[in-house]
């Protein structure tokens, strides 16, 4: 008979090994391409399309406030709609290297270059409501 005492809580998690975590650490090199250039060309136009076209009902005021400042407008719906040539240029001038600063610094994730990451899953299958004792099944 084991005669040592299970440790809980703080303790426990302080003495066990790390935990292997959902989010490898990244990779220089590889690459996952789903979609062909082409593809990619077509959702992106389909995309511009919805935004010129379409637009956002509802936008909150400050963005609303921006976008009408920058070339947007309201179509007869009352919708915001961006100007095709406006959201490429914000595009172009968008940082592509980020970096996602974790609690601990080897849990960082930069997003730059080559970098790769993959990842275990994450979809919210339960919900806790706020004031809620119980999780409930997410819905969309």
């Amino acid at each position: 008979m084991n005669t040592r005492l299970k440790r809980r809580g703080r303790e426990a998690r302080r003495d066990s090994p790390p935990v292997q975590s959902a989010v490898s650490p990244g990779v220089v090199g590889g690459a996952y391409k789903p979609l062909s250039e082409d593809d990619i060309k077509h959702i992106h136009n389909a995309a511009l399309d919805v935004l010129e076209n379409i637009g956002m009902a509802d936008p909150i005021p400050v963005v609303e406030e921006h976008a009408l400042q920058a070339g947007c407008w309201k179509n007869s719906d009352s919708r915001l709609c961006f100007p095709r040539a406006l959201v490429e240029d914000i595009i172009a001038k968008t940082q592509f290297d980020l970096r996602f600063c974790g609690q601990d610094e080897r849990f960082d994730l930069e997003l730059t270059g080559e970098r790769v990451y993959t990842y275990g899953g994450g979809e919210a299958v339960t919900i806790l409501d706020i004031g809620a004792d119980d999780f409930r099944p997410s819905t969309l």
